[in-house]
Parts: C-alpha cells; sequence; structure tokens
C-alpha cells in the first residue's frame, strides 16, 4: 500500500461468452437457495437498499415540488457507483478506494431515525404516539435493559406499524380522496388489532402509489413493515422519507426545532467509547457494501449462485445483527456517562455473536474461492477491486470479532472504579471473550483438518497406531525436544490422548532424472515418539532458562521428555491443556481412554462452545473442494458430512427433510501394547443413529445416540440449521413417513420409537415442516 497507486484489470469485453460458459456450469450444478430466475434477481438488488442510499429527511436543502427515490442524495449507493463506471477501469489510487471510505454518521440506521423521530415530535398529529412510547411492553432490537429508554429505531419501527401515523403523514399532503384515521388510535394504540393496522399500512401504501406516482420499487410491502430485519425497515424508512420531503417542499411541516446537544466531557474514556462507536461504524458500512456487491454478483451473472453463496455464506445475517449492534452502541453513547450500560448490550447481545460461527468455518475456503474467480470478478472491479480489497472485506467480520474484547478492555481500564455499572462492564467483558473463544476455537476445528491430512500424508508408517484412536486434535507446533539422548527439533501433535513427535526427513524412494519441479516438494514424516496422556505421571513446567515443560510417564518402564516452547503464553496453553486432559484421564471414574459414556475436559468445553461444529467440521462441502479427513473423536462418536450445496426434498416434496439410519462404531482397530493400557476392543459399544437432515434445498448429516429422545433430536437439527445460517422455523414440528406412506407428526419419544421400529428399516425419511 504506502500511498501507491494499483491497477486494476479492464472488465471482461466478452460478458456473452461469460454468460453461456455460465448457463452450462449452472446446468451441472444442484440449485441453492440463491438460484433466482432473471426477474428475481433484479426484484431482489432493487428492493434492498443500503443505509447509504438514504438520506436524512430533514436535511437543510430545498426540496423538489415532487421528491423521487432519483432525488434523494445517495453517497455509496451501489447502484449508482455501478451506474456512473467507465467502460474501462482506470487505475484507482490507493486511497479511494472503497474499504479506505470514512463512515459516515449521518448515514447510520440509528441518526436516520433519531432525525426523523425528532421531526415527528414537530408534528403535532403524529407526536401523541410517540409519547410514553417508554412505557409500553415493546422488546428494543438490541434488548437493552427496560431502565433504558427506547432507542429511535424500535421508537419508530413500532410507530410505523400502527398504520395511523402513516395515515396521517399521507392526509397531511392534502390527498383528494383522504383515508380513514381512527382519531382515538394514539390513546388506544396498545389494543389496536394487528389486521387494523395492517389494513392502515396497506391504505398507505396504496396511496402513495395513487397520489404520489410512486413505483413499486419505491415502495414496501406490509410484509417488509412486519418482518424481523433490518434491511426490510430499510426500505420502509426510504418510502416514508420521499413523503416527508413531499411534505417539506409543499411547506406542509411546522418549523424544524433545533436539537440540543449537550457538552461532552473530553476525556480518556471518552476516547476509547468514540473508538469503538467509529470502527463500528465503519465496520457496519463496509458490511453493507459486500451485501450489496454480493448482490451485483448475483444480478450479473458473473458467477454461479452456489458459488456466489460458498463465498458470502450468511454475509445477509451478519450486516443485520450488526446494524442492531451499532443501533445498542449509538444509543448507550448518547446517553450521560453515569447511565452507560455497555456491559449490558454485550451480555444481552452475546447468543447473537455465535452467528459469527458458521462464517468463521467457512472463511478460509471463502477466501480461496474468492483468489480462485478473481479474473472474472474484474467486471466489478469499479465497485470492489478483486485482486486486494475483496479478500480484505472477507476477513473483516473475523477481526472485528476479535477485537471487541480488546476495546472493551480498554474501556474498563479508563473507567471509575465507582462507576454504577462497573460490574455489569465486566461481565460483557467476560460475554465477548467468551464469544471470540468460541469462534477461535471454530477456525481451529477447521484448520486442524488441514493439519491431520498433511499427517496422514506425509507419514512414512504408523507403527501399528491407529489415528482415530487419537482423539481430537489440541495443538501442533515445531518444538525442541530434550531427552537423555540429546535435543532434536521435531513436529509435536497434542491429541485428546497421546502425544505424538514426528521427524522431518527427505524422502530418498522417489529420485529421478526428470526436471526440478517448480512446486516445493513436501518432507516425509518420521514418527520418532509417542506419550498417551494417560501414562503420564508427572508435570513440571519452568520458565527459568527459557519456557520448558518436563513430563514424566510410564510404559515398558518409566522415562521423562522437555519440551522447549517459543514464549510463556505457548508454554501455558500447552501446560493447562496436558494437565487437564491427565487429571481427567486420572479421575476415579475413568474406565477406559474411548469410553462412549465419557467426555473429555476438552471434548465437554468444545461442547459449551461451539457443540454443533464437531459433527459438521468432518466432512465440509466447499464447491468443487472439500475439507475432508477425519476430525477424530474420543470414543466410537462417528461423523457427518454437511454438504452446502443445495438438493431437492425426496419425492420432489418442497419441505425440509430428515433421514436417519442405525450405524455401529464397531470396526475400529487397535493397537495394544504394554504403554497403551485400558484399550478397548469396541465390541461393548452400543448403536448410534445417523441422521441426514435436508433443510430445504441444503443437506446435512447428524450422529445422535440410539436412544436419542425428541426434545434432543429437535435441539440437534436446530443446530444444524442455525450453523447453516439459515432460518430456524418456529415452531420446529417434524414429520416420518410410516410403511403406508403416511405422514405422520412427531411429538415424543414414542413417536421416535415407533419410526424406528418399522420393518426393513435402512433409512427414515422425517420432513421438517
Amino acid at each position: 500500500m504506502n500511498g501507491s497507486s494499483r491497477r486494476l484489470s479492464p472488465p471482461n469485453d466478452n460478458l456473452a461468452h461469460q454468460q453461456m460458459l455460465h448457463q452450462e456450469i449452472n446446468n451441472l450444478l444442484p440449485s441453492s437457495p440463491y438460484t433466482k430466475t432473471p426477474q428475481q434477481r433484479k426484484s431482489s438488488s432493487q428492493s434492498t437498499p443500503s443505509l447509504s442510499t438514504l438520506s436524512p429527511s430533514t436535511q437543510n436543502s430545498t426540496y423538489p415540488s415532487t421528491p423521487r427515490l432519483r432525488s434523494m442524495t445517495p453517497t455509496m449507493s451501489m447502484s449508482s457507483v455501478q451506474s456512473t463506471a467507465p467502460t474501462s477501469v482506470a487505475p484507482m489510487p490507493v486511497a479511494n478506494l472503497v474499504m479506505n471510505r470514512q463512515a459516515d454518521s449521518e448515514k447510520s440506521l440509528y441518526n436516520m431515525c433519531k432525525t426523523m423521530r425528532d421531526r415527528f415530535h414537530d408534528i403535532e398529529q403524529v407526536r401523541p404516539f410517540l409519547e410514553d412510547s417508554e412505557m409500553s411492553s415493546i422488546v428494543p432490537i438490541t434488548h437493552l435493559p427496560p431502565s433504558i429508554p427506547l432507542d429511535p429505531v424500535t421508537q419508530l419501527w413500532s410507530l410505523f406499524r400502527l398504520g395511523a401515523p402513516l395515515c396521517i403523514l399521507f392526509n397531511m399532503l392534502q390527498p383528494r380522496t383522504p383515508l380513514t384515521v381512527d382519531p382515538h388510535a394514539a390513546a388506544n394504540r396498545a389494543s389496536i388489532d394487528v389486521r387494523t393496522c395492517k389494513r392502515s399500512v396497506y391504505d398507505f401504501v396504496q396511496g402513495c402509489k395513487a397520489e404520489l406516482g410512486y413505483s413499486d420499487d419505491e415502495l414496501f410491502t406490509i410484509s417488509n413493515l412486519f418482518s424481523e430485519n433490518t434491511g426490510d425497515l430499510i426500505k420502509v424508512m426510504r418510502t416514508v422519507s420521499m413523503v416527508v420531503e413531499t411534505l417539506e417542499a409543499r411547506h406542509l411541516l411546522p418549523p424544524k426545532t433545533a436539537p440540543i446537544t449537550a457538552p461532552a466531557t473530553r476525556d480518556a474514556r471518552y476516547n476509547v467509547v468514540q473508538e469503538l462507536l467509529q470502527t463500528e461504524r465503519k465496520y457496519v458500512q463496509d458490511l453493507e457494501i459486500l451485501h450489496d456487491y454480493q448482490n451485483r454478483l448475483l444480478e450479473a451473472e458473473i458467477l454461479n449462485p452456489d458459488t456466489i453463496h460458498l463465498m458470502f455464506l450468511n454475509v445477509s445475517a451478519l450486516v443485520d445483527f450488526q446494524r442492531r449492534v451499532l443501533v445498542g452502541i449509538e444509543h448507550v453513547c448518547s446517553l450521560p456517562v453515569e447511565e452507560q450500560r455497555f456491559g449490558a448490550l454485550f451480555l444481552n447481545m452475546e447468543a447473537g455473536f455465535h452467528i459469527y460461527e458458521p462464517y468463521a468455518l467457512n472463511q478460509k475456503a471463502s477466501s480461496d474461492l474468492a483468489v480462485q474467480e478473481a479474473p472474472k470478478l474484474t467486471a466489478l472491479a469499479h465497485i470492489i477491486e478483486p485482486t486486494y480489497e475483496l479478500q480484505a472485506f472477507l476477513i473483516k467480520p473475523i477481526q472485528r470479532i476479535c477485537k471487541y474484547p480488546l476495546l472493551l478492555r480498554e474501556l474498563v481500564k479508563v473507567s471509575s472504579s465507582d462507576h454504577p455499572y462497573a460490574s455489569e462492564l465486566l461481565d460483557g467483558l467476560e460475554a465477548i471473550k467468551r464469544v471470540t473463544n468460541s469462534v477461535n476455537e471454530t477456525q481451529r476445528r477447521v484448520e486442524n483438518v488441514a493439519i491431520i491430512q498433511d499427517l496422514c500424508e506425509r507419514i512414512d508408517s504408523w507403527k501399528s497406531y491407529n489415528l482415530e484412536d487419537f482423539g481430537d486434535l489440541l495443538y501442533m507446533d515445531h518444538l525442541t525436544i530434550a531427552k537423555e539422548s540429546g535435543e532434536y527439533e521435531y513436529l509435536v501433535y497434542l491429541f485428546e490422548a497421546i502425544i505424538l513427535c514426528c521427524k522431518e526427513t527427505r524422502d530418498k524412494k522417489g529420485k529421478t532424472m526428470s526436471l526440478p519441479s517448480k512446486k516445493p516438494q513436501k518432507t516425509v514424516l518420521s514418527l520418532k515418539g509417542r506419550i498417551y496422556i494417560a501414562n503420564v505421571t508427572n508435570m513440571i513446567s519452568s520458565t527459568e532458562n527459557g519456557y520448558s515443560l518436563t513430563l514424566t510417564y510410564k510404559g515398558d518402564g518409566y522415562g521423562s521428555m522437555t519440551m522447549r516452547f517459543r514464549h510463556e503464553e505457548q508454554l501455558r496453553q500447552w501446560d493447562a491443556t496436558i494437565k487437564q486432559l491427565h487429571d481427567w484421564y486420572n479421575q476415579d471414574s475413568y474406565e477406559s481412554h474411548f469410553s462412549p459414556l465419557v467426555e473429555s475436559p476438552i471434548s465437554s468445553r468444545n461442547s459449551q462452545q461451539s457443540s454443533h461444529l464437531s459433527e459438521d467440521l468432518d466432512r465440509l462441502t466447499l464447491g468443487n473442494r472439500s475439507l475432508s479427513g477425519p476430525v477424530p473423536k474420543l470414543g466410537p462418536r462417528q461423523h457427518s458430512t454437511t454438504s452446502i450445496n443445495g438438493m431437492h426434498g425426496a419425492n420432489g416434496m418442497n419441505h425440509s427433510s430428515v433421514s436417519i439410519a442405525s450405524s455401529n462404531g464397531g470396526g475400529m482397530s487397535r493397537a495394544r501394547s504394554a504403554s497403551t493400557p485400558g484399550f478397548d476392543d469396541g465390541s461393548m459399544r452400543p448403536s448410534n443413529i445417523k441422521v441426514r437432515v435436508q433443510y430445504f434445498q441444503d443437506v446435512f448429516t447428524l450422529i445422535v445416540p440410539a436412544k436419542v429422545t425428541y426434545d434432543q433430536l429437535i435441539e440437534r437439527v436446530e443446530r444444524k440449521v442455525r450453523l447453516c445460517g439459515k432460518v430456524v422455523p418456529a415452531p420446529l414440528r417434524i414429520k416420518y413417513q410410516d410403511e403406508d406412506g403416511d405422514m405422520v407428526t412427531i411429538h415424543s419419544d414414542e413417536d421416535i420409537a415407533m419410526a424406528l421400529e418399522q420393518k426393513n428399516l435402512e433409512q427414515l425419511n422425517i420432513w421438517v415442516a
């Protein structure tokens, strides 16, 4: 970077040829949730505006007599950027890249709603609908405590849903046919029937179309207003802003009241709060740009819809969630210092942050896919530069989630210890640290899949050991190992059940006279030593003369090994993990290394943070590539297959389905020796149930206990659906097809038992309603 310029590749001139190739590839791929007709794509892209396409309705400007959507003042709309793009891409200075543009505070959803709410306070007919709104039972979109006044976004969203205020605004235009408004609507707003509200909304929309000539693209639907997505609220805001601008242009509104802003004390705490606020605005703006870019790719049909889905996964859900987080941060910042409750905000939003787990699961594959498809993406290089800028956009969610603990930690440092909510802020810090740890755990498990694959490809001999016996891979690093015979450089793998020491050696078997390959050849790994965790008898960590951990172990005798680490943090991680595993293996209830009834402490911790990830990492299908290979577990826990590519339901039914098949845990070889006591032979293991979940066009696989209960099955299906960024139906209902072909709803454990007792059952299809 450093102020240099970057020349962007020109767009592909042979677009027709690309479209033909795209159609051929698309015919070979299964459909996905993003597969739409050209008309649907056009409608979708036009009906999903970004915040930057809206301008505050109270700008001091001269309004035209009949404002239209195109007369509004966009600053970063994808449509405006694309429409003005030159036919050939000129060199673009790095400073002018989209990602380097500053966020505009006036374009945030919070400030737009605050500006419009303040304007409504000046309108006598609308003001009663805003009074005492804090006393209502409305749940804020940020889930802040009831003691905090409602944020303007929640206030306006609730006001619009009443319908009557919209009709009042329309009648102020003095239309030929005024709309009917209940004069007592404001006083009775808590008891108004939803159907009455929707009828008023419908009248408003039809009135705008008839009296003002607004097109369907400039209007919203009743579903938009009553949905829970902030993107739909933006559509409503766009239409209402146009009506308010028309009222302003016709001088039909009272004068504006100048807002009163209390001066802020600019101390260290103020600076940290401002950094949290400004960086959050910038982050949300970048997510909106990325989401708009995704829509442009779909509209232009540059890539296959399945490829686009894999590249962006649940970005749309991230945008919606982060808008809510930004609303919460901006609202808390607007309060006096002694009333600011950032801790409560992050505590209440903790569950929502788990939406980052599926994104983290897919992030590396997404970046690789973006690099692979970069030549095709040059057609939209005037929006996002594909060779560098797109990579930076795709990594931003992971970077942001890791920055929250740092910001809150700084806020704790600069906040007074006698602040009314000091302890709550500490709880909020712990909450976001749990979220970050969960996301890090997700990425670690994805990386471990590749590490295990690399180990399997490079190991020259397992010496009768079985990788499936080792449990989950926890850590891997280059370490110096000190033994009685000397010091050695090894690749050390820490699994749940064993520590492996491997030495990198040159493969001398495959020498040929062929020309050397440009691709570096991988070295071969030779297994030089192993220590089973159950055989460790003592551990001593030391920070004198470096950072070391000495393990004493038993086997064919007693021995010791010292591992030398590069820094204290690395020593602390390995020491704490090995101690935790050692304590579990030596507890009184321990009977076998691989007991199916007992989880290791690491497995238990993972299940608490992201338990639904264990079965999804065994084989993650990503486009034409897959992260396949074992992610070994303790005991006979089997692995499942997650396919992101969509597939149609059985019998052509437009339902989600789950198929269940019995799966035994046998057949896994065990290596017994004097140093490996307690290994079972797998003959006494109970059977598991393999569950194949088909949710609309997505197909997943689960492994559940043979005696799975109804609640357990429902919970596992919900986890799987949520992991893949889908909306979980509420309530979730499942059905199975009996021997007569009838659909039977499952309500209890007995229903599941009857479903599994069918004759000659090899696979059971269950539909999710």
